[in-house]
């Protein structure tokens, strides 16, 4: 199958985040200080920020030590928040943070995307795409609303990954319905496992494909992942891509929009970012230091090792995906929200 061409709507410039100062600056070094990575406490992008700190570390010049701090906040957002009032521009202080914040359930959401503005992105990792997995005994019923619905586990508000089914119900006709109070992979095998939930979305490939081998799950579709620009199948995810399940069924320009902005947010991952008015070459500096870092491939077996993923992402194209969702219409997000509401889901939690 051909990858699907991946493009975020919009793709204005983080012109005046990434302002261009004088050539004739000293060279940057950051010898003799401390980087803190900062994450939100207990984050799934915990993971990654210790993984790459000593590598991080390395390819910065100067070879600062790279720490990585937890005191950012107790959640994603509550990290973005932080960040963004306390962090200095002298190249101490990273985010490395996941998409949260600008899911279109989350919390004050214009708030969150008014912050995710002010950031300087030095690269990211792409999500590692989710597995809708569902049980077998429910499947008949995912079709006929004359039964009795599938039931959707996740966290709340719901992942992404599992706002697939958000989509499916309203334009495939899924026969679902949410029962959220799962918060991890963990909890939701157990879930699955034990009849508490019907369906859930996966990111993690030897979950899901421990489920599908008892025969008692199947996948029913994949988000795919981001790769050189284009959604593609994750082949560790034997089931369809929902874009191709869902082509040309949404014909309003809203919808579309609404669309776009959750696949925006779906593809992105991990963000790694420097706070607003940092000088230009140090903000150089860490981009080139992640791509070197993020390239290695001690770096790299190391984070699959710890259930990671790696697909790293350029600067370029995270200030992009965050540039299309700042910028997208605020009827478009609404839309999403107006959606969930009549799927009994309420905007923020």
């Amino acid at each position: 199958m051909m990858p699907r061409a991946f493009a975020p709507v919009l793709f204005c410039s983080f012109a005046a985040l990434l302002a261009i100062h004088p050539a004739a600056a000293a060279p940057v070094s950051l010898a003799n200080k401390t980087v803190h990575l900062a994450i939100a406490q207990d984050d799934d992008a915990a993971i990654y920020a210790r993984t790459l700190a000593p590598y991080l570390a390395k390819a910065l010049p100067g070879q600062p030590a790279v720490v990585v701090d937890a005191a950012a906040g107790r959640d994603a957002r509550a990290a973005l928040d932080v960040f963004v009032a306390t962090a200095k521009s002298d190249g101490t202080t990273v985010l490395i943070d996941n998409t949260r914040p600008f899911n279109p359930l989350a919390r004050d959401l214009q708030t969150a995307l008014a912050e995710g503005a002010t950031l300087v992105p030095i690269g990211g990792n792409a999500s590692p795409g989710t597995a809708l997995v569902v049980a077998v005994r429910a499947f008949d019923r995912l079709y006929d609303e004359q039964q009795p619905p599938v039931i959707v586990g996740g966290r709340n508000p719901p992942s992404p990954g599992a706002e697939t089914a958000l989509w499916g119900k309203a334009y495939l006709y899924w026969n679902v319905r949410w029962a959220l109070a799962q918060a991890n992979t963990d909890t939701l095998a157990k879930a699955l496992d034990s009849g508490t939930i019907d369906m859930a979305a996966l990111s993690n490939a030897d979950t899901a494909q421990r489920l599908v081998a008892s025969d008692r799950f199947q996948i029913l579709c994949q988000s795919g992942m981001l790769q050189n620009g284009a959604i593609d199948l994750r082949p560790e995810f034997l089931g369809p891509l929902f874009g191709d399940l869902i082509a040309n069924e949404i014909t309003d320009e809203t919808q579309n929009q609404a669309y776009d902005y959750w696949r925006t947010v779906s593809a992105l991952g991990i963000v790694a970012a420097l706070p607003q008015k940092t000088p230009s070459p140090i903000a150089d500096a860490f981009k080139a230091a992640f791509a070197t870092a993020t390239d290695n491939p001690e770096f790299q077996a190391k984070f699959t090792i710890a259930g990671g993923l790696p697909t790293a992402q350029s600067a370029v194209s995270v200030a992009k995906m965050l540039t299309a969702l700042v910028q997208s219409p605020p009827r478009a997000r609404a839309a999403i929200r107006d959606m969930a509401a009549k799927q009994g889901l309420a905007a923020g939690g």
